[in-house]
């Protein structure tokens, strides 16, 4: 007899995979493949990431982590929704 276990993702499982994944290191293929407005959107908000963390020591730290996923946002803040699949989607506005 077999048991099948379905795991239904909560609330903190979607919350944590979207912070885990927007802490994501860019990759060099990643950037590259942007329009060059892309580009300059993305670096605008790294270097706003970057200033906000207020002291110049912490300033420093993060600018040698270079560019995240976070970044890709460049300033669209609002959640827009999960589109389950194999593989879950997570769209912003």
């Amino acid at each position: 007899m077999a048991i099948v276990v379905y795991s239904i993702p909560t609330v903190a499982d979607v919350l944590a995979g979207i912070w885990k994944g927007l802490q994501t290191p860019v990759t060099a293929q990643e950037y590259e493949a942007l329009s060059w407005e892309a580009q300059y959107a993305v670096v605008g908000a790294y270097r706003k990431r970057c200033a906000r963390r207020g002291q110049h020591m912490a300033i420093q730290d993060e600018l040698r982590r270079g560019v995240r996923r976070i970044d890709f946002l460049a300033g669209k803040t609002r959640f827009a929704g999960v589109l389950e699949g194999r593989i879950w989607e997570f769209f912003v506005e």
